[in-house]
């Protein structure tokens, strides 16, 4: 969720927060951590019945999936943002250096 709030804002403020919000790679990792360790523990023999790991795969599976989504949406907001504002400074970067560099008519 941090990922695509902090995209959103680089929209918003000139691009620079999008860079830090495009880092939900960071996040998506740790989902496929989660969802590995879970399924792991699905598969050990516990003492849980069978409906009880039914159940728990059933209800946080999807919670998994539906936060990868979000992290993903974070990084393609992110990323198209900060290379929009890269596409609108560089240019105006490079006019005002050509201008400060130019030589004063006479």
């Amino acid at each position: 969720m941090a990922s695509l709030v902090t995209s959103l804002c680089g929209v918003l403020l000139c691009g620079f927060p999008a860079l830090i919000g495009a880092m939900g790679h960071l996040a998506r990792s740790q989902i496929r951590q989660r969802v590995a360790f879970l399924r792991r523990f699905l598969d050990t023999p516990t003492q849980s019945t069978p409906e009880e790991r039914e159940s728990l795969e059933r209800t946080l599976l999807p919670l998994f999936k539906q936060r990868n989504g979000v992290a993903l949406a974070g990084i393609i907001v992110g990323w198209t943002a900060f290379v929009l504002w890269l596409v609108f400074w560089v240019p105006f970067a490079w006019g005002f250096f050509e201008a400060a560099t130019a030589p004063t008519p006479r």
